[in-house]
């Protein structure tokens, strides 16, 4: 019926096992300055919808965005204010995304 490579792996958690794990994970996956996505979730997920536009043939939409010469801005005003370009654009895009959208670095 299954395969020797299934496992089934049930847990019960209190809600301060369940916080934890949800802070984990969230750490794991998303940027702790501006909240986004970060690399490898974005890998996991392109997979997956990648396989899901070619299995329905629909259209997929990839953007990229590049901030040019943003090290020049680190150099010249600093770290904390290159920071601070980084939380408001992270922000800005966030906010142009639908919840069905992947936002990621």
């Amino acid at each position: 019926m299954f395969g020797s490579d299934t496992i089934f792996k049930f847990a019960f958690q209190d809600a301060i096992e369940e916080e934890y794990s949800t802070n984990l994970y969230g750490s794991a996956t998303q940027d702790h300055l501006t909240g986004v996505f970060k690399e490898r979730f974005l890998h996991d997920q392109m997979a997956a919808e990648f396989a899901w536009h070619q299995r329905h043939e629909k259209p997929l939409c990839v953007i990229f965005v590049d901030i040019d010469h943003f090290k020049q801005i680190n150099d010249k005003y600093g770290h904390l204010v290159g920071d601070q370009i980084l939380r408001e654009l992270a922000k800005r895009c966030l906010g142009a995304t639908r919840t069905e959208d992947i936002f990621a670095h």
